[in-house]
């Protein structure tokens, strides 16, 4: 990577502060790249996991299950895009960077079609970084949001139950707990007590 402006620093920064909680995976067949990207992006998420290849990609997506997958396009056996379209069918809101090399651009028209969300040059740098982390970020975002909702339907579901067991009305307690659910993570998200 090259040498970053205090500017870059700054907002590579604050994007760094949303991705805390995001877990990352790198899948490339070249132990030097899967080495120097992973380290870059140990900077921003809580754990970045690597594999060297379509299988030892599938099998830790299934184990680790990532937010984020960085893959590169061409691995020998089977390809990234094959990895890509096996990991999107059975997680829609996964997102996907292919990491390509600037001759691989051939594979753009099949990447979309399997709704890869952002490609990423071989070497990594700093400014392509920054514009695929600005790129992603409002879908690990919503994606965060999606399980905090879940979350908030199973505890209160769990509170309603009983509730009607103890004879309180039902609608008032899963209007009050959604509301102030949803207001307190606004709160947090925007930066307020």
């Amino acid at each position: 990577m090259e040498k970053l402006e205090v500017k870059d620093l700054k907002k590579l920064y604050e994007i760094a502060q949303s991705f805390t909680n995001v877990d990352a995976l790198v899948v490339d067949d070249d132990p030097s790249v899967l080495e120097s990207t992973s380290k870059a992006l140990k900077s921003f998420f809580r754990n970045v996991y690597t594999a060297k290849d379509y299988k030892s990609g599938n099998a830790a997506f299934t184990l680790k299950k990532p937010q984020i997958v960085f893959i590169d396009i061409l691995m020998p056996g089977k390809s990234g895009l094959e990895l890509a379209d096996k990991l999107k069918k059975g997680n829609k809101n996964l997102v996907i960077v292919m990491i390509t090399a600037s001759d691989e651009l051939e594979h753009i028209a099949e990447s979309s079609r399997i709704g890869v969300d952002a490609f990423i040059p071989k070497p990594l740098e700093t400014e392509k970084l920054l514009d695929l982390f600005c790129l992603v970020q409002p879908k690990l975002d919503n994606m965060r949001f999606q399980t905090t909702i879940v979350t908030t339907l199973g505890v209160a579901n769990k509170i309603v139950k009983i509730a009607e067991e103890r004879g309180v009305d039902r609608s008032d307690i899963v209007h009050n707990i959604l509301k102030d659910y949803v207001d307190n993570y606004f709160k947090k998200e925007d930066g307020k007590p």
